[in-house]
């Protein structure tokens, strides 16, 4: 084989999603150094938590070391907020609070809150709007694009096919994570207008931030920046992973440190406010997190519910509970002798992949956040954890 003719297959192997999947192999807290990025400047006017002089005392201690931080958890970063002071920090070694974190999924709330201040812009009317009044070539390549709004879009309920989770170097979700062109991607997108159920699709985010671009006529980054990051009080620069047109990656893509993190969750504690500036609508807040409705549905506005599973051991224990209360879920039979019955919570989280945690708890005012890979032992889940450390405050 003459060497122009090698040359020239390699560089397209190099291009190839499927070869980048192979090369770099499962995704890894490290991947966005990886990607090409685009910068998103720190805020002008930082804001900095300050640091509670209290002790969290030995049983919240304890189920922190234990269930958290222990060696195999994999925990690169543990933040607890409360009422904007800093109760308790951990940082693994080689890691600080000047270490950027790669979100994965915790992205998406980013951009949901986006879509809530683009409405409250007036740049898109409502979340009830066509998803084709902002990118009409969808239409062009299904009609059936012309009834999905924004709100199925940002509920997870679009009914957009092919499904991303059949795993393949060829599959759809690859061919966004470590594809160059995603844009590419959108004009061979087909949607079932009848499948109306929850179905976690990446491409969903994706659809959004185009539409913020489309209304804003500004990049999708450059709208981030400008009117949430820099409000925010951000005291470092961040990173939106970007593909070769310059695409912002924004269903998994940001960056940032944990404090920087921490500071989407403290803006909805606030209801909208930050420093005393108005940043997103209360209503968007409190539509994207009553606990009725994220209980309803388990998901809202790229929101997580956070509900509370009681256990029993007979079937008729657990209708009984279940006929006492107002709101409950229906009776679930987990093994011959355990039955589910799950109530509302008291909180909601953002969740990402290789278990990244922005966990939010309006009753107690108080902000946990997760970051780091997954356990060694893949059956650990670390949300009921989070959700009884907050209880605990």
């Amino acid at each position: 084989m003459n060497k122009p003719l090698l040359f020239f297959i390699v560089l397209i192997l190099v291009s190839c999603h499927s070869f980048r999947a192979i090369k770099w192999g499962k995704a890894s807290p490290n991947d966005h150094k990886h990607f090409s990025n685009v910068v998103i400047p720190a805020s002008k006017q930082a804001f900095y938590y300050s640091t509670s002089k209290e002790s969290i005392g030995p049983i919240k201690s304890q189920i922190i070391q234990k269930e958290i931080i222990a060696k195999g958890l994999n925990t690169h970063a543990f933040l607890i907020i409360q009422n904007d002071q800093i109760v308790y920090q951990y940082f693994k070694k080689h890691k600080d609070s000047n270490s950027l974190f790669l979100g994965f999924s915790m992205s998406k709330s980013f951009v949901a809150t986006c879509i809530g201040i683009a409405i409250d812009k007036g740049l898109i009317k409502s979340t009830s709007e066509s998803i084709c009044t902002y990118i009409p070539e969808l239409a062009e390549s299904d009609t059936n694009f012309r009834s999905l709004t924004i709100q199925a879009l940002l509920d997870m309920r679009s009914g957009i096919e092919p499904d991303e989770n059949k795993m393949s170097l060829n599959s759809p979700l690859v061919k966004m994570y470590y594809g160059q062109h995603i844009s590419k991607l959108i004009p061979h997108l087909k949607r079932n207008p009848r499948y109306h159920k929850f179905h976690y699709l990446n491409i969903n985010t994706q659809l959004l931030s185009l539409a913020i671009e489309r209304a804003s006529k500004q990049s999708f980054n450059s709208f981030f920046a400008e009117h949430l990051w820099s409000k925010i009080g951000c005291s470092h620069n961040a990173q939106w992973v970007i593909d070769k047109d310059s695409v912002v990656k924004s269903f998994f893509g940001l960056s940032a440190t944990a404090y920087d993190f921490a500071k989407l969750g403290s803006l909805y504690l606030h209801k909208g406010q930050f420093n005393g500036q108005n940043i997103v609508s209360e209503s968007w807040i409190n539509q994207s997190t009553h606990l009725d409705t994220l209980f309803e549905n388990n998901y809202k506005n790229h929101w997580w519910a956070n509900n509370d599973t009681r256990f029993f051991s007979s079937e008729k224990q657990a209708k009984d509970f279940r006929f006492d209360l107002r709101l409950a879920g229906p009776v679930q039979k987990i093994l011959p002798t355990l039955y589910t019955v799950k109530l509302p919570g008291n909180s909601y989280m953002a969740h990402g992949f290789l278990e990244q945690y922005l966990y939010v708890n309006p009753e107690k005012n108080l902000i946990i956040i997760r970051l780091g890979d997954d356990p060694d032992n893949a059956t650990i889940d670390f949300e009921p954890v989070l959700i009884k450390l907050g209880n605990l405050f």
